[in-house]
């Protein structure tokens, strides 16, 4: 399950965003991101604002 303050990439995509609002428990898992990421990699702005992301869209990143 991913959590709030999560580094991830939107399916392979090698840019790293930021979840900002991630699902409550038993919620729908809909997830908002940020491109204000302390990583490497991270992207500099969002391909959609105001596009909400479902899970299987989303890989976890490792912190560096």
């Amino acid at each position: 399950m991913i959590r709030k303050n999560e580094l991830v990439t939107i399916g392979t995509n090698k840019r790293v965003y930021l979840v900002a609002v991630a699902p409550r428990r038993g919620a729908e898992g809909k997830f908002y991101l940020e491109a204000d990421a302390d990583h490497p990699e991270a992207a500099k702005r969002l391909p959609d604002a105001f596009r909400w992301y479902e899970e299987h869209e989303l890989t976890p990143v490792a912190a560096s």
